[in-house]
């Protein structure tokens, strides 16, 4: 149902489950967050930490991954950073790939070039490629590009033409 855009539906089956597990709740966040319902995105991450705790559940790595992909749809950037930082701080999750090239995408966004390049380059891994692209496309809108620190494969021809087309 929630693939057929009916959200309301959704939303009061959700709302009408005895126990709701973590299943439940992260295909609720997704929804939101990849249906562009924004508002209620923002009002399921506030309340988070203590409905999954008043319920027993404990978020995973899709549960932050959801919140922080709706964020960067909306624009909200310390609202992505922050559920971000809550990840590691509040629930002991190590953030991956996925979570780092979507806070570096919404940095990027929003010109904060500096700060995105600078968790590119503390991440707890080398970044790939696919990391690296998405810095530069989405630096690129910005016209301010800064790769003389940035490790760039010259074998992957997405670096290069992201970094063409920002020019």
């Amino acid at each position: 149902m929630i693939q057929n855009h009916d959200i309301d539906l959704a939303v009061l089956m959700f709302d009408s489950m005895p126990e709701r597990n973590l299943v439940s709740w992260n295909s609720m966040l997704a929804a939101y967050a990849h249906q562009g319902h924004l508002r209620e995105l923002q009002r399921e991450i506030d309340s988070l930490v203590c409905d999954f705790s008043l319920e027993g559940v404990k978020p995973d790595e899709a549960t932050f991954h959801s919140g922080i992909v709706g964020c960067n749809h909306a624009g909200m950037v310390r609202e992505c950073c922050k559920c971000f930082k809550l990840m590691n701080l509040e629930h002991g999750i190590s953030p991956q790939k996925e979570h780092f090239c979507v806070v570096v995408d919404v940095l990027c966004k929003s010109g904060q070039l500096n700060h995105a390049q600078d968790l590119l380059q503390n991440m707890p891994f080398v970044p790939d490629s696919a990391v690296k692209t998405a810095f530069l496309c989405a630096a690129g809108v910005h016209h301010a590009i800064r790769t003389k620190n940035l490790d760039v494969d010259h074998h992957d021809s997405g670096s290069w033409l992201a970094l063409a087309n920002s020019f």
